[in-house]
């Protein structure tokens, strides 16, 4: 098992297997209660001790051989994998849950598009540039979208939401299915921002019912480097845990 990736003081997610078992037999889409706890101490057979999960400022205690899934937060990547509970032990006056790894951490790359609600101001112009124009080269499209802007119209628009995969705009035109587009785009904390420039493609533009002017446009990145797309997921897993953190 690879639990050498983790480290004590990561944070953890922990959600009830049969809640999310039961929700797929039922094709539910149902809120899943997400319990928070943090590594304390860990060894190389899987065996891990954590934090008592919280909820709602609430400790939970899980009964021996619970089934958890649980989502590792690292510096460099969120980790999955499920947990069986062993038992409830006291270090010192402190109540610490003590588990079992089940099954090989993977990465939670499902998460790419995962979409995250932002509001994000996006810069874009129409293009005819296909994939094998651009690779995935960063630094091509960004001298491309430079290009643009000395060429043609740029358009403003702002994210609804956003994932490893596209994003969905808000826009003050339709766009026609298939359009390629040269996206310009900032990600990041205040300070910190970095620049994106991504080939994308429209999957759909629609009309807001009861708005002029305003539609939503479906776009999919198409040239994108498997750095910058990292980086977009990490930002999106950042962004979740805060908001996350902040409810609980």
């Amino acid at each position: 098992m690879n639990v050498k990736v983790l480290k004590p003081g990561n944070k953890v997610d922990l959600r009830l297997l049969s809640q999310i078992e039961a929700n797929q037999e039922k094709e539910s889409q149902e809120e899943i209660l997400v319990f928070k706890s943090q590594i304390y101490d860990l060894n190389d057979n899987g065996r891990i001790q954590m934090a008592i999960p919280m909820l709602g400022g609430e400790m939970i205690r899980f009964p021996a051989g619970a089934m958890l899934e649980a989502l590792f937060y690292t510096n460099s990547a969120v980790y999955k994998g499920h947990m069986e509970v062993t038992s409830i032990v006291k270090d010192g006056n402190m109540p610490v849950l003590q588990g079992l790894i089940r099954n090989k951490l993977e990465k939670y790359q499902r998460r790419q598009y995962y979409r995250l609600d932002k509001m994000i101001d996006v810069s874009y112009s129409l293009t005819e540039q296909s994939e094998e124009d651009t690779g995935s080269q960063d630094g091509f499209l960004a001298t491309r979208y430079q290009e643009a802007t000395e060429s043609v119209e740029i358009y403003q628009a702002s994210t609804i939401n956003i994932s490893g995969g596209g994003m969905k705009l808000l826009t003050s035109s339709r766009l026609e299915k298939g359009q390629r587009v040269l996206l310009d785009f900032l990600l990041g904390p205040a300070g910190e921002r970095e620049s994106y420039h991504v080939l994308g493609e429209v999957i759909e533009s629609s009309p807001i019912e009861g708005v002029n002017a305003k539609f939503v446009t479906r776009v999919q990145f198409l040239s994108l480097s498997e750095s910058k797309q990292e980086q977009i997921i990490k930002y999106i897993f950042n962004e979740e845990r805060r908001q996350l953190w902040k409810k609980g």
